[in-house]
Order: C-alpha cells, then structure tokens, then sequence
C-alpha cells in the first residue's frame, strides 16, 4: 500500500512483470487504479480538544478507542506511559531501531509489555498508567538490559538470530523479565533449563490463546529457586499434557 500511494500503479505492475500483454493486465490495473483514487476522497475523522490537560486528554483517547474499532491493550498502555513520562516515545522508537539493526524486529507495543512486566510483575497493563514516572524510567533501564540480553542468549544459545524464526515475539516476555536482573547463561542449568523451556513454547504456541493469564502465571514461576522447571510444568498443565513433567 504504501509503495503504491507513493509511487503509483505503474511501480507496482512493473514489479509483478505485468505488462500490458499479461491476459491480467486490464482487471489488475484497474483494481489498483480504483484502490489508488480513494486516497483523494477517504474522510479522516479529527477530534479537536482545547483547555484540556495531557492526563485528561489521555483518558478521552482510552476512553474512545475502547468502543468501536478497538486498539490493542498495549496501544493504550503505550499512550498512558507517554502521557505519564514525556520523551518515552522517542526512547521506544530509538531502542526498537537498534533491536532492528540486530535483526530482531520488536515494536514499541512489545516493549511496553515488557517494561509492564518488569515494573509491576504481572502481565496485564490496565494499571500502568498509575505507576510514577521515576518508576518507569529505572524499570525501562532494566527492560533494556532484559531484551539485550535475551537477544544475545537467543544468538549464541538458541540458534535464534532474528524474530523471523519465533512464532510471536510475546515468547520473549518471560525471558525479557528473568535477564532485566540476571544473565540467563550464568549458570549452566539456567541456560540449558531455559532453553528447554523456549523450544517447548514455541512447539506448544504457550501464548496463543490466554496470553495475560499464561504470562502472569510464567512471571511468578520466577520466584522459584529453578524458574525454569515450573515454566516448563506450566506448558503441560495448559496443554492438559499433566503425565509429563521437567525437572533439572
């Protein structure tokens, strides 16, 4: 879509090799020309709001894009941060660069699931708009720690060197959290552990359906002395594959 707006129907042809001899040429362009021309008529809603605060502007915009066409939790956690901590947003947007530049695509909206994780140590993000701004700021340093360190134990471990492999990013959460204050290959059985855990949720689509309830379960597994036997434990209950266990 956006090539097309920018550059036209004909960039687009060219790029299929669809010329005018193609038996598909007439339909094809006349389908892009028609999704083309609409650009010029679509309607843009605008709310404009005066002598209103940045926190009740903020509400307005949950509050309205809780009805209709709903944004995702984490639009929403990503608009009450960036209310509560001014300058956030270019932080998010530098870090998601540079994960880009490692080969791991990981957007503002999983950041902040991540940042909710470490700052509150659960995974639902209604409340992170109550959470002070200086709170924010140290738990985002150790969020980055977290997912730096989780890219490097994903590389040199997993065999895992881009988001393109993973069957979600939200995989990353647990690990995100547990290296945000510790190096998952410290220890020899928290790595092996680890990984064993990784490659059965990725199998098992551990955050496929549930996805709140199952990581708040996974990030107070941490707690325990081998976080990883309980992880993995936790795969099978919700899998109902209860005759399997792990244990190190």
């Amino acid at each position: 879509m956006t090539k097309l707006y920018k550059e036209g129907v004909g960039a687009i042809l060219r790029e299929l090799r669809i010329g005018a001899d193609d038996p598909n040429f007439d339909k094809y362009n006349s389908r892009l020309n028609r999704l083309y021309t609409q650009k010029e008529s679509y309607l843009y809603p605008i709310q404009i709001i005066r002598g209103k605060s940045y926190d009740e502007v903020t509400d307005i915009f949950i509050r309205v894009n809780s009805s209709g066409t709903r944004l995702r939790g984490s639009d929403l956690a990503l608009a009450q941060i960036t209310s509560t901590w001014p300058g956030s947003m270019r932080l998010l947007e530098s870090f998601v660069d540079d994960c880009i530049r490692g080969g791991f695509y990981l957007d503002e909206n999983f950041l902040v699931r991540c940042l909710v994780c470490v700052a509150t140590q659960q995974a639902k993000l209604e409340n992170i708009g109550r959470v002070p701004m200086a709170t924010l700021r140290r738990n985002w340093e150790l969020t980055k720690n977290g997912v730096q360190r989780t890219v490097n134990f994903l590389k040199n471990c997993a065999f895992v060197d881009s988001t393109a492999l993973l069957p979600s990013p939200i995989l990353l959460a647990p690990l995100v959290y547990y290296s945000s204050s510790r190096d998952v290959s410290d220890a020899t059985a928290a790595e092996n552990g680890f990984l064993y855990w990784f490659y059965n949720a990725a199998i098992w689509g551990r955050y496929s359906a549930s996805m709140e309830t199952r990581l708040t379960q996974d990030l107070s597994a941490m707690r325990d002395k081998q976080p990883w036997v309980t992880l993995t434990n936790n795969i099978w209950q919700g899998a109902n594959q209860s005759v399997v266990h792990y244990s190190s």
